[in-house]
């Protein structure tokens, strides 16, 4: 499984994993378990189908929020084809801990930057680097941009050359 650029791309696949599982026990709910009913009078199945709209719903928001992703994706990788850039300076390299994934609970990076395009000042955060940047703060980097609504940017991981 690839890697996540963005920390909502994890919430996505856990929305979906909650969809799959409620999906799949309220299906055993109503399918599968005797109609007894339960102490307050409800039956299985009755249980199960509210397993069911709850997956339902949950995949429904994971599908919107995977949506957004899929157009935040697809906005950086424009920038980046159009290949107009600017100098920016890096002003934090943050370790999130609170972010893992995979088996081994890999814990990414995030790269923090500034630049200024037509006298307005720009703060940006990159996407999630599952390695270590050889960069550091205060380091001059190469940062594209939108150029028709410059808050719109994607870092470049080289430094800007002296």
């Amino acid at each position: 499984m690839r890697k996540p650029k963005y920390r909502i791309s994890i919430a996505v696949m856990v929305l979906l994993a909650l969809a799959i599982g409620f999906g799949i026990f309220g299906a055993v709910l109503y399918f599968i378990s005797p109609d007894n009913p339960t102490k307050d009078g409800q039956t299985n199945a009755v249980v199960g189908l509210s397993f069911v709209k709850q997956a339902v719903i949950y995949f429904f928001v994971g599908l919107a929020v995977a949506v957004f992703v899929y157009l935040k994706d697809k906005k950086r990788n424009e920038i980046l084809e159009a290949n107009y850039s600017i100098s920016g300076r890096v002003t934090a390299i943050r370790y999130l801990r609170t972010v893992k994934f995979g088996s081994q609970n890999q814990h990414p990076f995030r790269v923090k930057y500034e630049y200024s395009y037509n006298g307005e000042e720009y703060n940006a955060r990159s996407i999630l680097y599952w390695e270590k940047p050889t960069l550091s703060e205060n380091d001059e980097v190469k940062v594209f941009i939108d150029v028709e609504n410059p808050k719109y940017s994607a870092l470049g991981l080289q430094r800007m050359s002296n």
